[in-house]
């Protein structure tokens, strides 16, 4: 065990307990990547993710895409008009909500979005199929 007490130098720390702060640090932050990953990567990519609230909190945007494989979007926490808005500029009608399940109807053709709190101040919607006109 390194004698971190006695200073050879006044107000200096020998080379080992320098070694032992890092590496108590490094294993630090390795045990909270390990825990925090399932909250960084809930939505896949958290850089598309971070983007997107970007986008959202510097521009005046009030839904915008996450870009990614699935076809998702983000909104500040709130009731969902942004969605409805920019679904019914292509032609989709609110039909009923159900928990978290949004269906919208078009010609006969439902639409299903599902809604999550990404944190307490971000909804994302995740819609079953690109909403055409």
């Amino acid at each position: 065990m390194p004698d971190c007490v006695s200073m050879r130098v006044p107000g200096a720390f020998n080379r080992q307990c320098l070694y032992l702060a890092v590496f108590i640090v490094v294993i630090l932050l390795v045990i909270a990547v390990f825990f925090c990953k399932p909250i960084f990567f809930q939505e896949g990519n958290p850089l598309a993710v971070l983007s997107a609230i970007a986008a959202l909190e510097f521009t005046d945007a009030n839904l915008v895409r996450i870009e990614g494989p699935d076809l998702k979007y983000i909104q500040k926490h709130g009731p969902e008009d942004p969605l409805n808005a920019y679904l019914s500029g292509l032609g989709w009608a609110w039909a009923d909500r159900l928990g978290a399940a949004i269906f919208y109807k078009k010609e006969g053709q439902t639409l299903y979005v599902e809604a999550r709190k990404l944190t307490r101040r971000y909804v994302v919607y995740q819609l079953d199929r690109e909403p055409q006109q």
